[in-house]
């Protein structure tokens, strides 16, 4: 059974991708914040799969606790589905130095330095798979995430930098953009906005989604079959590539 750990294994995506990895024949470590939150997924890991894996709570923007955590008690991996914090929507291009700041400790020299932490563990299997969760504005502006524009970049350029100096480790490293996702927290905040402007869920999306060529968001669960391919055979010869899972949205070559 392969070992992949998934952090932000508690969120709306992570949660999702963990069950069906887990049900796909995965041994899964988990990795997220909330403890209590964490608990619960992992004992419905352990309640409905034959997964064997681990759970730990660890604030990946801190590079203390991260120092402070025991790899060695990890053992061998064989992939890891790396979903760094997302930041919150801004239209605003010039945040103060402080900010910019925190939202590189948070979202790229955390998530990064945990990774670096994890490759010796990752050479040990025979052919290990990385796969960073990024988003659509590393593939073309968007007005609204001024700051997620440059960190999407960051980490972009990061994997292909990543999959040339490890590719000799057979480490593949591939990183998957992301359009709108129909998570349990997006949905909710779709419900208050139809019932503020006294139409449906429905109406909602179809106007919201006019602009993708296949008129729709993705559910979670088409994520997971986009990280499964990429930790399975799929990817045994593909490294440093950008997939775009976002239905079309991006219209550049």
């Amino acid at each position: 059974m392969k070992r992949i750990i998934v952090t932000g294994a508690t969120g709306g995506i992570g949660s999702e991708l963990t069950m069906h990895l887990a049900k796909a024949g995965f041994d899964i470590i988990l990795f997220a914040r909330d403890e209590n939150r964490l608990r619960a997924l992992s004992s419905k890991v352990s309640e409905t799969t034959e997964s064997k894996g681990a759970a730990f709570s660890l604030d990946l923007s801190s590079i203390g606790a991260i120092n402070k955590f025991d790899f060695s008690t990890l053992g061998k991996v064989d992939g890891l589905v790396l979903m760094p914090p997302q930041l919150e929507p801004t239209a605003d291009p010039f945040a103060s130095p402080e900010a910019w700041k925190k939202y590189f400790d948070a979202s790229f020299i955390g998530p990064l330095h945990f990774f670096s932490r994890l490759i010796p563990l990752l050479k040990e299997s025979e052919r290990a798979k990385v796969v960073l969760i990024s988003g659509i504005s590393s593939l073309q502006v968007l007005s609204h995430y001024a700051t997620s524009n440059v960190l999407r970049c960051a980490w972009v350029a990061q994997a292909k930098t990543l999959a040339h100096y490890l590719g000799k480790d057979s480490i593949h490293v591939n990183t998957l953009s992301l359009g709108g996702v129909l998570t349990d927290e997006y949905v909710a905040e779709l419900k208050v906005e139809a019932e503020s402007e006294k139409t449906s869920i429905e109406k909602l999306l179809e106007k919201e989604t006019s602009n993708v060529p296949l008129k729709k968001y993705a559910k979670p669960l088409e994520i997971a079959y986009a990280v499964e391919a990429l930790l399975g055979n799929f990817s045994d010869h593909i490294t440093g590539v950008n997939i775009a899972v976002d239905g079309g949205f991006t219209k550049a070559y």
